[in-house]
Protein backbone atom coordinates (compact mmCIF):
# COMPACT_ATOMS: atom_id res chain seq x y z
CA UNK A 1 0.00 0.00 0.00
CA UNK A 2 1.46 2.99 -1.22
CA UNK A 3 0.98 7.08 0.70
CA UNK A 4 -1.96 7.76 -1.54
CA UNK A 5 -3.68 4.34 -0.92
CA UNK A 6 -3.29 5.34 2.79
CA UNK A 7 -5.11 8.63 2.47
CA UNK A 8 -7.86 7.09 0.17
CA UNK A 9 -8.32 4.59 2.70
CA UNK A 10 -8.65 7.05 5.24
CA UNK A 11 -11.22 8.66 3.64
CA UNK A 12 -13.28 5.79 2.84
CA UNK A 13 -13.01 4.77 6.71
CA UNK A 14 -14.32 8.13 7.27
CA UNK A 15 -17.30 8.00 5.07
CA UNK A 16 -17.88 4.89 6.20
CA UNK A 17 -17.82 5.46 10.00
CA UNK A 18 -20.61 8.48 9.14
CA UNK A 19 -22.83 6.30 7.38
CA UNK A 20 -22.50 3.80 10.10
CA UNK A 21 -23.67 6.77 12.45
CA UNK A 22 -26.16 7.52 10.60
CA UNK A 23 -28.05 4.70 10.52
CA UNK A 24 -27.51 3.45 13.45
CA UNK A 25 -28.93 6.54 14.28
CA UNK A 26 -31.75 6.58 12.31
CA UNK A 27 -32.72 2.84 12.82
CA UNK A 28 -31.62 2.19 16.56
CA UNK A 29 -30.27 4.67 18.84
CA UNK A 30 -33.49 6.80 18.82
CA UNK A 31 -35.17 5.31 21.28
CA UNK A 32 -34.10 7.33 24.61
CA UNK A 33 -32.12 5.73 27.46
CA UNK A 34 -29.17 6.09 29.52
CA UNK A 35 -26.71 4.28 27.07
CA UNK A 36 -28.03 6.85 23.75
CA UNK A 37 -25.93 9.97 25.33
CA UNK A 38 -22.77 8.30 25.66
CA UNK A 39 -23.14 7.10 22.17
CA UNK A 40 -24.05 10.18 20.26
CA UNK A 41 -21.28 11.91 22.05
CA UNK A 42 -18.76 8.65 21.55
CA UNK A 43 -20.02 8.67 17.86
CA UNK A 44 -19.24 12.81 17.58
CA UNK A 45 -16.13 12.57 18.99
CA UNK A 46 -14.43 9.92 17.06
CA UNK A 47 -15.89 11.57 13.89
CA UNK A 48 -14.83 14.84 14.19
CA UNK A 49 -11.11 13.00 14.99
CA UNK A 50 -11.50 10.98 11.43
CA UNK A 51 -12.90 14.44 9.68
CA UNK A 52 -9.84 16.51 11.43
CA UNK A 53 -7.21 13.56 10.67
CA UNK A 54 -8.22 13.06 7.16
CA UNK A 55 -8.10 17.21 7.12
CA UNK A 56 -4.40 16.89 8.47
CA UNK A 57 -3.42 14.23 5.95
CA UNK A 58 -4.87 16.26 2.79
CA UNK A 59 -3.13 19.29 3.30
CA UNK A 60 0.34 17.39 4.57
CA UNK A 61 0.17 15.00 1.41
CA UNK A 62 -1.28 17.59 -1.35
CA UNK A 63 0.26 21.29 -0.39
CA UNK A 64 3.02 20.53 1.98
CA UNK A 65 6.60 20.04 0.53
CA UNK A 66 9.34 20.81 2.45
CA UNK A 67 12.96 19.65 2.40
CA UNK A 68 15.21 17.66 4.88
CA UNK A 69 18.96 17.44 5.70
CA UNK A 70 18.46 13.23 5.35
CA UNK A 71 15.63 12.60 3.40
CA UNK A 72 13.54 10.84 6.02
CA UNK A 73 10.19 12.61 5.65
CA UNK A 74 7.78 12.00 3.19
CA UNK A 75 7.66 16.12 2.54
CA UNK A 76 11.38 16.03 1.57
CA UNK A 77 10.53 13.05 -0.40
CA UNK A 78 8.38 15.21 -2.58
CA UNK A 79 10.28 17.87 -2.33
CA UNK A 80 12.74 15.96 -4.65
CA UNK A 81 10.18 14.91 -6.31
CA UNK A 82 9.00 18.20 -7.47
CA UNK A 83 12.53 19.93 -7.56
CA UNK A 84 14.63 17.93 -8.45
CA UNK A 85 15.49 19.69 -11.74
CA UNK A 86 16.23 19.86 -14.57
CA UNK A 87 18.85 16.92 -15.29
CA UNK A 88 20.96 17.78 -17.77
CA UNK A 89 22.72 15.09 -19.74
CA UNK A 90 25.86 14.49 -17.83
CA UNK A 91 23.21 13.72 -15.00
CA UNK A 92 23.83 17.01 -12.83
CA UNK A 93 21.05 19.31 -11.35
CA UNK A 94 22.52 21.60 -14.04
CA UNK A 95 21.39 22.97 -17.34
CA UNK A 96 23.49 22.29 -20.43
CA UNK A 97 26.43 23.82 -21.71
CA UNK A 98 27.44 25.04 -25.01
CA UNK A 99 31.06 26.23 -24.26
CA UNK A 100 32.24 27.58 -27.31
CA UNK A 101 34.51 30.35 -26.76
CA UNK A 102 33.42 31.13 -23.40
CA UNK A 103 35.25 31.09 -20.29
CA UNK A 104 34.45 27.90 -17.94
CA UNK A 105 34.00 27.73 -14.25
CA UNK A 106 33.43 23.94 -12.55
CA UNK A 107 32.11 23.64 -8.95
CA UNK A 108 32.80 20.28 -7.66
CA UNK A 109 31.22 19.20 -4.62
CA UNK A 110 28.39 17.59 -3.01
CA UNK A 111 24.90 18.04 -1.75
CA UNK A 112 25.89 22.03 -1.17
CA UNK A 113 26.81 22.29 -4.73
CA UNK A 114 23.78 20.07 -6.05
CA UNK A 115 21.57 23.04 -4.41
CA UNK A 116 19.62 20.51 -1.71
CA UNK A 117 16.95 22.78 -0.15
CA UNK A 118 16.85 25.16 -3.06
CA UNK A 119 13.79 25.52 -5.18
CA UNK A 120 15.69 26.58 -8.35
CA UNK A 121 19.27 26.39 -10.02
CA UNK A 122 19.17 29.94 -10.35
CA UNK A 123 19.20 30.63 -7.11
CA UNK A 124 22.59 28.12 -6.07
CA UNK A 125 25.61 29.79 -5.84
CA UNK A 126 26.57 28.53 -9.09
CA UNK A 127 23.43 30.58 -10.53
CA UNK A 128 24.11 33.83 -8.98
CA UNK A 129 27.62 33.41 -9.79
CA UNK A 130 27.35 32.64 -13.89
CA UNK A 131 25.05 36.01 -13.18
CA UNK A 132 27.85 37.97 -12.07
CA UNK A 133 29.87 36.98 -14.42
CA UNK A 134 28.40 38.10 -17.12
CA UNK A 135 28.67 37.55 -20.78
CA UNK A 136 31.27 35.51 -21.81
CA UNK A 137 31.51 32.98 -18.76
CA UNK A 138 29.61 29.63 -17.87
CA UNK A 139 29.88 27.96 -14.83
CA UNK A 140 28.92 24.32 -14.81
CA UNK A 141 27.84 22.45 -11.02
CA UNK A 142 29.69 18.78 -10.74
CA UNK A 143 27.49 17.46 -8.11
CA UNK A 144 25.53 14.88 -6.31
CA UNK A 145 24.14 14.24 -3.03
CA UNK A 146 26.28 12.34 -0.54
CA UNK A 147 29.36 12.14 -2.89
CA UNK A 148 32.73 12.35 -0.75
CA UNK A 149 36.10 13.78 -2.38
CA UNK A 150 36.91 10.71 -4.43
CA UNK A 151 33.78 10.79 -6.02
CA UNK A 152 34.10 14.48 -6.56
CA UNK A 153 37.38 14.16 -8.32
CA UNK A 154 36.35 11.25 -10.68
CA UNK A 155 33.57 13.45 -11.74
CA UNK A 156 35.96 16.32 -12.34
CA UNK A 157 38.38 14.07 -14.25
CA UNK A 158 35.48 12.44 -16.58
CA UNK A 159 33.66 15.40 -17.42
CA UNK A 160 34.75 16.27 -20.95
CA UNK A 161 35.43 20.13 -20.85
CA UNK A 162 38.19 21.07 -19.63
CA UNK A 163 37.97 24.20 -17.66
CA UNK A 164 39.40 27.49 -17.43
CA UNK A 165 38.60 27.69 -13.05
CA UNK A 166 38.25 25.37 -11.03
CA UNK A 167 36.27 25.75 -7.65
CA UNK A 168 35.88 23.09 -4.96
CA UNK A 169 33.43 22.96 -2.35
CA UNK A 170 34.69 21.20 1.12
CA UNK A 171 32.42 20.18 3.53
CA UNK A 172 33.22 18.62 6.73
CA UNK A 173 32.08 15.10 6.48
CA UNK A 174 34.37 15.03 3.81
CA UNK A 175 37.29 13.51 6.40
CA UNK A 176 35.18 10.54 6.24
CA UNK A 177 37.02 8.11 3.68
CA UNK A 178 40.25 9.20 5.19
CA UNK A 179 38.80 7.86 8.75
CA UNK A 180 37.66 4.69 7.15
CA UNK A 181 41.05 4.02 5.52
CA UNK A 182 42.18 4.08 9.32
CA UNK A 183 39.77 2.27 10.43
CA UNK A 184 37.87 4.54 11.81
CA UNK A 185 34.66 4.56 9.93
CA UNK A 186 31.65 7.11 11.22
CA UNK A 187 28.84 6.47 13.02
CA UNK A 188 25.71 5.42 11.01
CA UNK A 189 21.89 5.83 12.34
CA UNK A 190 22.18 8.70 13.86
CA UNK A 191 18.38 9.68 13.98
CA UNK A 192 16.71 7.75 16.00
CA UNK A 193 13.78 5.45 13.86
CA UNK A 194 9.96 5.52 14.47
CA UNK A 195 9.32 2.18 17.11
CA UNK A 196 8.11 -0.90 15.56
CA UNK A 197 4.30 -0.33 16.74
CA UNK A 198 3.86 2.69 14.57
CA UNK A 199 6.82 2.26 11.89
CA UNK A 200 4.21 1.55 9.31
CA UNK A 201 1.74 4.51 10.40
CA UNK A 202 5.08 6.92 10.09
CA UNK A 203 6.28 5.68 7.07
CA UNK A 204 2.26 5.89 5.16
CA UNK A 205 0.85 8.58 6.63
CA UNK A 206 1.60 12.51 5.51
CA UNK A 207 0.47 13.71 8.65
CA UNK A 208 1.67 11.18 11.19
CA UNK A 209 5.17 11.33 9.51
CA UNK A 210 5.64 14.87 9.76
CA UNK A 211 4.47 14.75 13.61
CA UNK A 212 6.89 11.82 13.90
CA UNK A 213 9.78 13.47 12.47
CA UNK A 214 9.33 16.98 13.55
CA UNK A 215 7.98 16.37 17.39
CA UNK A 216 8.96 12.79 18.66
CA UNK A 217 12.06 12.47 16.96
CA UNK A 218 15.18 11.74 18.84
CA UNK A 219 17.40 14.03 19.18
CA UNK A 220 21.25 13.69 17.16
CA UNK A 221 23.38 13.67 20.20
CA UNK A 222 26.99 14.04 19.98
CA UNK A 223 28.04 11.08 18.93
CA UNK A 224 29.13 12.41 15.19
CA UNK A 225 30.86 15.27 16.45
CA UNK A 226 32.60 12.79 19.07
CA UNK A 227 34.11 10.70 16.32
CA UNK A 228 34.43 13.96 13.80
CA UNK A 229 36.77 15.41 16.71
CA UNK A 230 38.60 12.09 16.60
CA UNK A 231 39.19 12.55 12.74
CA UNK A 232 40.55 15.57 12.79
CA UNK A 233 42.80 15.45 15.60
CA UNK A 234 44.27 12.24 14.34
CA UNK A 235 47.40 12.60 12.52
CA UNK A 236 47.37 9.66 10.42
CA UNK A 237 44.01 10.40 8.88
CA UNK A 238 44.36 13.83 8.22
CA UNK A 239 47.57 13.22 6.84
CA UNK A 240 45.49 10.39 4.16
CA UNK A 241 43.06 13.35 3.85
CA UNK A 242 45.10 15.79 2.90
CA UNK A 243 45.79 13.96 0.06
CA UNK A 244 42.11 13.88 -1.26
CA UNK A 245 42.47 18.07 -1.63
CA UNK A 246 46.04 17.56 -3.44
CA UNK A 247 44.42 15.59 -6.19
CA UNK A 248 42.24 18.37 -6.88
CA UNK A 249 45.14 20.10 -6.89
CA UNK A 250 47.29 19.14 -9.03
CA UNK A 251 44.96 17.66 -11.27
CA UNK A 252 44.15 21.57 -11.98
CA UNK A 253 47.78 22.34 -12.29
CA UNK A 254 47.67 19.45 -15.64
CA UNK A 255 45.17 21.00 -17.25
CA UNK A 256 46.00 24.38 -16.53
CA UNK A 257 42.89 25.78 -14.55
CA UNK A 258 42.93 28.15 -11.53
CA UNK A 259 41.54 26.39 -8.46
CA UNK A 260 40.13 27.91 -5.19
CA UNK A 261 38.43 25.86 -2.54
CA UNK A 262 35.18 26.85 -0.42
CA UNK A 263 35.27 25.45 3.06
CA UNK A 264 32.03 25.04 4.63
CA UNK A 265 31.11 24.93 8.24
CA UNK A 266 28.26 23.04 9.55
CA UNK A 267 25.92 25.91 9.33
CA UNK A 268 23.81 24.88 12.02
CA UNK A 269 26.61 24.45 14.68
CA UNK A 270 29.35 26.98 13.27
CA UNK A 271 31.43 27.55 16.18
CA UNK A 272 31.79 23.76 17.14
CA UNK A 273 33.28 23.50 13.24
CA UNK A 274 35.72 26.03 13.54
CA UNK A 275 38.65 23.55 15.16
CA UNK A 276 37.86 21.43 11.50
CA UNK A 277 37.72 24.08 9.27
CA UNK A 278 40.42 26.11 10.53
CA UNK A 279 42.38 22.80 10.11
CA UNK A 280 41.93 22.36 6.26
CA UNK A 281 42.05 25.93 5.86
CA UNK A 282 45.37 25.94 7.22
CA UNK A 283 46.52 23.21 4.84
CA UNK A 284 45.44 25.00 1.53
CA UNK A 285 47.30 27.85 3.05
CA UNK A 286 49.80 25.76 3.16
CA UNK A 287 49.88 24.78 -0.20
CA UNK A 288 49.50 28.26 -1.47
CA UNK A 289 45.79 27.62 -2.43
CA UNK A 290 43.32 30.25 -2.16
CA UNK A 291 40.33 29.25 0.10
CA UNK A 292 37.13 31.33 1.29
CA UNK A 293 36.70 30.32 4.66
CA UNK A 294 33.23 30.70 5.67
CA UNK A 295 33.67 29.28 9.33
CA UNK A 296 34.79 32.45 9.92
CA UNK A 297 33.02 34.40 7.56
CA UNK A 298 29.36 33.19 8.85
CA UNK A 299 31.08 32.60 12.50
CA UNK A 300 28.21 34.54 15.10
CA UNK A 301 25.73 34.31 12.88
CA UNK A 302 22.23 33.07 13.48
CA UNK A 303 21.61 29.53 12.12
CA UNK A 304 17.94 30.48 11.36
CA UNK A 305 19.13 32.62 8.63
CA UNK A 306 21.93 30.89 7.07
CA UNK A 307 19.64 27.63 6.47
CA UNK A 308 16.92 26.01 4.76
CA UNK A 309 14.44 25.25 7.10
CA UNK A 310 14.84 23.24 10.63
CA UNK A 311 14.96 20.40 9.50
CA UNK A 312 17.67 20.97 6.65
CA UNK A 313 20.61 22.11 7.62
CA UNK A 314 21.51 22.83 3.87
CA UNK A 315 22.36 27.06 2.87
CA UNK A 316 19.04 28.60 1.93
CA UNK A 317 19.05 30.73 -1.34
CA UNK A 318 20.10 34.13 0.63
CA UNK A 319 23.45 32.42 1.72
CA UNK A 320 24.24 30.76 -1.82
CA UNK A 321 24.09 34.70 -2.69
CA UNK A 322 26.17 35.68 -0.15
CA UNK A 323 28.91 33.10 -1.07
CA UNK A 324 28.70 34.25 -4.94
CA UNK A 325 29.26 37.76 -3.90
CA UNK A 326 32.44 36.94 -1.76
CA UNK A 327 33.68 34.80 -4.73
CA UNK A 328 32.66 37.61 -7.05
CA UNK A 329 34.83 40.08 -4.77
CA UNK A 330 38.06 37.45 -5.11
CA UNK A 331 37.63 37.54 -9.05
Amino acid sequence: MDNWQFAAGTLAATVGFIGVSLMLFRRIWRAGGALRPVLVRLTISVGTLLILFLGLEAFFGFRYVQSDGYGTTLAGQRWFHVHWNPINSLGYRDHEHDWKDDKSVFIVGDSIVAGHGVDNISERFSGVLERGLGEGWQVAVIAQCGWDPEQEYNGLVAHPHVPDRIIVSYYINDIENAARAHANPPPTHLQTQPPTAVRWLVEHSYFVNWFYWRVLRGAFGTIYWDWLKDAYEDPEVLATHAKDLDRFIAHAEKVGASIQFVVWPNLDYIEGSLPYTDRIVALLEERNVPVLDLGKHFSGRSPGSLVVNSMDGHPNPATHAEVAQLLLQDW
